[in-house]
């Protein structure tokens, strides 16, 4: 439990202050507390202990986005992908925050590296179909969360497949999947 690993870990961390591994136990075990100032501060000195480490760079751009530093998380996240092009958790918010500013062309470009990193999966179908979506192709999109809620059945896939089904005026069909 992380509440519970804070206070010994802090006392340690004192006595050895420049410890990467003993950092990094810290700083998840605050983010997963959410004390995301302390998280920040601790991250904030393993970066600057060991700046490649792409893992604090993700963790870091999480917490700024708990703290609603928008700006922040975004370069911490390219700083993680730069680092580890492969980290396809830090892609997937990129992706996400590029959606949501209306980036289609550099979210496409981020969604064709998922898909070449993961394949077919769930999530990287669910982020085609978000941007299908947003291209104004609701045909298209109900089909990829289609295949995403059959892969992984779930509420957002239902949620997205009801929206997709609203654009497309099929509103029956879209309160259908919710009774």
């Amino acid at each position: 439990e992380p509440v519970k690993a804070i206070p010994i870990l802090t006392p340690v961390r004192e006595r050895n202050s420049t410890s990467i591994p003993l950092l990094s136990l810290l700083a998840d075990a605050q983010f997963r507390s959410g004390d995301y100032p302390q998280a920040r501060a601790t991250l904030d000195s393993l970066v600057s202990l060991d700046p490649d480490n792409a893992v604090a760079h993700y963790t870091l751009a999480r917490v700024y986005a708990q703290l609603g530093e928008e700006r922040a998380a975004t370069g911490d996240l390219d700083a993680t992908l730069r680092l580890d092009p492969s980290h396809w958790r830090a892609r997937s918010e990129k992706i996400d925050r590029l959606l949501s500013r209306g980036e289609l062309a550099e979210a496409q470009r981020h969604i064709d590296i998922l898909s070449e990193q993961l394949g077919e999966r769930a999530d990287v179908l669910m982020l085609q179909g978000r941007l299908q979506q947003l291209s104004g192709k609701p045909e298209a999109a109900l089909a990829l969360y289609q295949n995403s809620f059959e892969q992984t059945p779930n509420n957002i896939s239902l949620m997205r497949q009801g929206s997709a089904l609203v654009d497309l005026q099929r509103n029956e069909e879209a309160f259908a999947l919710f009774h």
